[in-house]
């Protein structure tokens, strides 16, 4: 049983790597739109935001999709992390009935 707890926490910390790793993305990715935000608010200052259209689209459009994939992979690996900690959890109180039972029985 300690080896399938020694192989959960690896995956455990496996996820919660790649999961600080999409958070970094979604930090940026915020960056990214208050910047972008600050230019659209200036060209409409200018009176400018014919000019910018095309480039604030395409940005808007990748960011879009950036947020998208990688709230995507956020929710797996959330779906995968509740996996791992039901499985420890079990494994647990499965440990636990066993020591319980070991006890009785002396």
């Amino acid at each position: 049983m300690p080896a399938d707890i020694k192989n959960l926490s690896f995956e455990l910390e496996h996820e919660l790597d790649a999961m600080s790793v999409n958070l970094l993305t979604l930090q940026d990715t915020e960056v990214l739109l208050s910047q972008l935000l600050d230019d659209m608010d200036k060209a409409v200052y200018l009176g400018e935001e014919k000019a910018y259209y095309p480039e604030n689209h395409r940005t808007v459009r990748v960011l879009w999709n950036l947020i998208r994939h990688t709230l995507s992979d956020l929710n797996l690996q959330v779906e995968e992390l509740d996996k791992i900690a039901a499985s420890i959890r079990q494994q647990a109180l499965n440990q636990v009935d066993t020591q319980i039972e070991s006890r009785n029985a002396v």
